[in-house]
């Protein structure tokens, strides 16, 4: 799922390290822009532990490592004339999933639109999509919301 870390380098005296905004990202489907998009929220990672009651020793819980929980990605996208992540995600509700399996990769830049970080979602395919809240007392952009499941992902430094 992730390729093996390498041992990172020691921090260099009174270099901070760089903290990029996180208002600058692509996202491409099968590697075409495919929306403009609002927000990403990447998945969260969760170790699953399972306790162990060591007899004799109250003051603490052995915690055993076990599976990690990767859980979904989530892209809101203003709606527009024609709805593309409405029709991905109809191809699952007609029962066609394994049509509907793309690789979604989003692309973190920088201020000069250099690329600095990749994450790769192989498989991805809708499970859930949000419409849009309508409110006629509000001035703000129809924004629809559509959940990816995935087969896992790869993170790439640029």
């Amino acid at each position: 799922m992730f390729p093996m870390p390498s041992i990172p380098l020691p921090p260099i005296p009174g270099l901070s390290p760089e903290v990029h905004p996180t208002f600058r990202f692509i996202v491409a489907i099968d590697a075409v822009p495919f929306s403009v998009f609002t927000q990403v929220v990447l998945p969260t990672l969760t170790m699953q532990t399972e306790d162990v009651k060591e007899g004799g020793l109250n003051t603490y819980i052995h915690k055993l490592p076990g599976r990690v929980d990767v859980s979904t990605v989530k892209l809101k996208s203003g709606v527009a004339h024609i709805d593309l992540m409405l029709s991905w995600y109809m191809m699952v509700y007609y029962g066609q999933i394994a049509m509907a399996k793309r690789t979604a990769i989003i692309t973190m830049i920088d201020s000069l639109m250099i690329p600095i970080m990749r994450w790769t979602f192989n498989d991805a395919y809708p499970i859930k999509w949000t419409g849009p809240t309508l409110d006629a007392g509000a001035a703000t952009a129809a924004v629809e919301e559509i959940e990816l499941a995935h087969s896992g992902f790869i993170v790439t430094p640029i």
